[in-house]
C-alpha cells in the first residue's frame, strides 16, 4: 500500500486529432448548407459533412481529444507495470463564498501483467426480421471474431428473435470450421427477445469451468427495440449486474444501425461493466468486435476499485462515468472494474459544490486497489482546494478534464433531445459548452481545443436550423451517433 503526493506536470499540450484540426474552408457566407451546393439535411452531418458559415463540420469534428505534453502525469499518484491513477481538479481557487468544481480521477492499463490465457465468448446475435437486409454482413463479422480467438477459447453462440436459441453450445474454438457452419445455419425473423438470449447466455456463463471465471465475456448485439419478454432497461440491466457480480463476466454491448434502444443498451453496458459500441452498418460490427476481443485478452489488473473519497465542506453534484457504473454514498463514489486492460482507461468525473473557505482544505482523497502479477496492490492521493477573490481555472490536465467531460454530458443531452425533436434544447447545451470551455486557460494557447470548441458552435447552430425538418430517421441516426460518442469522452 502506498500514499503519494500527486505529480505536477507540465501545461496543456493537445495532439490533434480528427477533432483538433484547422477546418477547411468554402468560402461561402453565413449559413447551413450541403457540401456539395445541394440542400442541407441533418443526416449529412454523419456523412459528408455540411456546410456552416463558410467552414466544412463533419461528425469526427466534435470528438474526444489526446492530452499530451507534461500534462499526461499531471495528479498522478500512483504508476507500477501494471496501472497508473490519477487525480486532478478543475480549479486551483475558488471564490472564498464558495462554489462549484469538477474532480476528475481515472485509472489506465499499463502493460499486460498475465500471459494470455483462454477466453470464453458467449456471442448473442439479433436475428430478428429487421436483421434481414445487414445479416450476411453480420454473419461475416462474427466470422472474423472467430478467427481472432485461439483453439483453446471457448466460443458459445446464441440468436434470439421471438425466441433465444442456443445456435452453438459452449465448446473449443479448434479450427473454428464448426462454429462457422453454426453461424450458417442460422436464419433470420421473428420479433426482437434480448432477455431470451441473455438467459440462455448467462445460464452457460454460470456454467463455465472455474478456470473461466472472470475470463468470460458476453457480448450482445442488437438493432432494435425489445418487444418480446422483459421490455425495460432497469430488468434487463439487473440480468447484466446479477452475472457480473456472481461470476466476475462483463457484458459488452453493439448497437447496430440507428433503430436500437440506447437507454436500454448503455443500461446493459453500464450494470454489465463492458463496452458500450455503436456500429452505423453491419460493416462497422467487425472491428468492434475485434477490439473488445482483444481488450479482454490482455489484462494489466484485476478486481480493481477506484474511490473518491469529498472532504468537508463538499457535496456530490453529479457524476459522469460514460455508462461505467459507478455506486455514489455518503459523498463516496466508486468504480469496480473486474478487469483493465492493457491501454484501456476508466474515468469517472464528478461535479462537487463546495462550500465557502478561507485557508486551503482537503478537497478530495482517492484511493486505487488491484490485483497484479499474483500480488493485491493499493496507493492513495489527495487534492486540496485555495480560496481568493475569484475563480482560477487550472491550467494543467485538471481544467482540461473537466472540459471533456463537459462536452461528453452536452453530446448526451443533445442526443437525447434531438431524437425527441428537441433542436433548440439540444443547442443550448452545446452552446453552455462552448462558454466552459472558451475560459480554460489552453483555449487560446492550445489550438486543437479552440478548433474543437468552436466546431461544437457549429453543430450547436446545425442542430437549430435543421432538426425540425429532420425526418424521424435521422433524427435518431444522429441522435444515438451523439450518445454513443459521449461514451468515449469517458474512456
Amino acid at each position: 500500500t502506498a500514499s503519494t503526493h500527486l505529480v505536477v506536470g507540465g501545461p496543456v499540450t493537445l495532439d490533434a486529432s480528427a477533432a483538433g484540426r484547422a477546418p477547411a474552408t468554402t468560402g461561402r457566407g453565413p449559413g447551413v448548407r450541403g457540401t456539395a451546393g445541394g440542400t442541407a439535411h441533418l443526416g449529412a452531418f454523419l456523412e459528408g459533412g455540411l456546410d456552416v458559415d463558410g467552414t466544412l463540420l463533419g461528425f469526427a469534428d466534435v470528438g474526444p481529444l489526446e492530452l499530451g505534453g507534461g500534462a499526461e502525469v499531471d495528479g498522478r499518484f500512483m504508476g507500477d507495470e501494471a496501472l497508473e491513477a490519477f487525480l486532478t481538479v478543475e480549479h486551483d481557487v475558488l471564490p472564498r463564498d464558495g462554489g462549484e468544481t469538477r474532480v476528475t480521477v481515472r485509472v489506465r492499463g499499463a502493460a499486460p501483467t498475465e500471459a494470455r490465457a483462454p477466453v470464453d465468448i458467449h456471442l448473442i446475435l439479433d436475428r430478428s426480421s429487421s436483421m434481414q437486409g445487414s445479416w450476411s454482413d453480420a454473419v461475416d463479422a462474427a466470422k472474423i471474431l472467430v478467427a481472432g480467438l485461439a483453439p483453446t477459447d471457448r466460443i458459445h453462440i446464441v440468436a434470439y428473435g421471438t425466441r433465444g436459441e442456443e445456435v452453438l453450445p459452449p465448446r473449443a474454438v479448434g479450427d473454428g470450421a464448426l462454429v462457422r457452419l453454426a453461424l450458417d445455419r442460422i436464419r433470420v425473423g421473428g420479433g426482437t427477445n434480448i432477455e431470451a438470449g441473455l438467459e440462455i447466455a448467462y445460464r452457460e456463463v454460470r456454467r463455465a469451468p472455474s478456470r473461466f471465471r472472470g475470463r468470460s465475456l458476453v457480448i450482445l448485439v442488437s438493432d432494435g427495440v425489445p418487444n418480446e419478454g422483459e421490455l425495460g432497461a432497469e430488468g434487463l440491466a439487473s440480468m447484466a449486474g446479477t452475472v457480473r457480480a456472481g461470476r466476475g463476466c462483463k457484458t459488452t454491448v453493439i448497437g447496430l444501425g440507428d433503430q436500437f434502444d440506447a437507454d436500454i443498451l448503455g443500461a446493459i453496458a453500464a450494470e454489465g461493466r463492458g463496452g458500450y459500441y455503436l456500429a452505423r452498418n453491419a460493416a462497422e460490427l467487425a472491428p468492434a468486435l475485434t477490439a473488445e476481443l482483444e481488450a479482454h485478452a490482455s489484462v494489466a489488473a484485476r478486481d480493481v476499485e477506484l474511490s473518491l473519497d469529498l472532504g468537508a465542506g463538499a457535496e456530490v453534484v453529479h457524476v459522469f462515468d460514460g455508462h461505467a457504473g459507478t455506486t455514489t454514498s455518503d459523498g463516496r463514489v466508486v468504480l469496480s472494474v473486474p478487469k483493465l486492460a492493457a491501454g484501456e482507461e476508466r474515468r469517472i468525473v464528478v461535479r462537487v459544490q463546495v462550500a465557502a473557505g478561507a485557508a486551503p482544505r482537503i478537497l478530495t482523497s482517492a484511493r486505487v486497489s488491484y490485483r497484479a502479477g499474483g500480488d493485491r496492490r493499493s496507493a492513495s492521493g489527495e487534492s486540496w482546494m485555495a480560496f481568493g477573490a475569484s475563480a482560477q481555472i487550472a491550467a494543467g490536465a485538471g481544467g482540461w478534464h473537466a472540459v471533456e467531460a463537459d462536452l461528453g454530458e452536452a453530446l448526451a443531452y443533445a442526443g437525447r433531445q434531438v431524437r425527441y425533436g428537441n433542436g433548440e434544447e439540444a443547442a443550448a447545451r452545446l452552446r453552455a459548452h462552448v462558454r466552459l470551455a472558451s475560459r480554460h486557460p489552453g483555449h487560446q494557447s492550445a489550438a486543437p481545443l479552440g478548433h474543437r470548441t468552436t466546431a461544437v458552435g457549429r453543430l450547436a447552430t446545425v442542430l437549430t436550423a435543421l432538426t425540425g425538418s429532420a425526418s424521424y430517421q435521422e433524427r435518431r441516426q444522429v441522435g444515438l451517433s451523439l450518445g454513443a460518442l459521449s461514451v468515449r469522452f469517458a474512456r
